[in-house]
């Protein structure tokens, strides 16, 4: 499993680097169908953080908090943080050298950074989604059955 923040920033830096928008809401999307489908291809989560159920959809509170300053704009600098073991502000990225994790966030990238923050939180309400499903139910969070079962024909 990988840093949440590395993850995230993976996506800012890109979208910073090709002029793509990237919204607190467009990040929390990509980062929802990226976990699925890494899920379901590489049979191991991309992050340990969950998926909460929120009314308008499916959120990672942590990544909320630290990005809720943004509103609606676009995200325009990497996540920082203080790394509690020296105590210096750090700002996570993924290792370069991993080729498998690299292989798949380009080829996600590459399919997914066209999309804009509405199209990518509808398609999480669409019918049989497992934040969908988990809201029908009154459940707190998305498990990862849920997502194996709904990502699985996206990943052939």
């Amino acid at each position: 499993m990988y840093d949440l923040r590395a993850i995230a920033n993976y996506f800012i830096e890109r979208g910073l680097n090709e002029n793509v928008e990237i919204s607190p809401m467009k990040l929390q999307k990509l980062m929802f169908f990226a976990y699925g489908l890494y899920l379901v291809s590489k049979d191991q989560p991309l992050f340990s953080d969950r998926f909460e159920v929120w009314p308008y959809g499916p959120v990672i509170s942590q990544l909320y908090h630290t990005l809720k300053g943004y509103g609606n704009q676009s995200i325009n600098r990497p996540i920082s943080g203080l790394d509690l073991k020296t105590l210096e502000t750090i700002t996570p990225k993924i290792d370069t050298e991993d080729k498998e994790l690299n292989d798949f966030l380009i080829a996600f990238w590459n399919k997914y950074k066209g999309y804009g923050a509405i199209q990518l939180s509808n398609a999480t309400h669409a019918v049989g989604t497992p934040w969908k499903l988990a809201f029908d139910n009154n459940e707190s969070i998305i498990n990862d059955d849920r997502m194996r079962e709904y990502f699985k024909d996206w990943v052939k």
